[in-house]
């Protein structure tokens, strides 16, 4: 889903508690994605080409439906192209610390609803 995959990426997760179509969007953020997100356990989980991950208590199991916001895509790609060749030259701990100054360029907004009376029986 990311843009690119030299730069860190930020992601900001929103649990609502209720039910609704769609998140108002302000102009800095672009739809990107409405989907159903099963979550039979009443978790959501997301990582990142890292290694790093975070994990989100829902407020129960269920199905969920998920607005993905973005916003930086495009110059996070521009500047992961214009960064590679200097970062291939370098030592990989050296070539990663270096990259953090561009750390969040690329960023994600995840908001979460439930979906009424879509629960898992237990």
């Amino acid at each position: 889903m990311c843009a690119q995959d030299l730069l860190k990426v930020r992601v900001l997760v929103v649990v609502h508690s209720n039910q609704q179509s769609r998140v108002p969007n302000d102009k800095d953020w672009a739809d990107c994605l409405l989907f159903t997100l099963p979550s039979p356990e009443g978790r959501f989980n997301v990582g990142d080409a890292f290694g790093n991950a975070i994990s989100v208590e829902l407020p129960r199991p269920g199905l969920y439906s998920m607005q993905v916001s973005y916003r930086g895509r495009d110059e996070a790609r521009t500047k992961a192209i214009s960064l590679s060749e200097q970062f291939a030259a370098m030592p990989l701990h050296e070539g990663m610390q270096w990259l953090e100054q561009w750390s969040g360029i690329e960023e994600y907004r995840l908001d979460i609803h439930p979906l009424d009376g879509e629960g898992f029986s237990t």
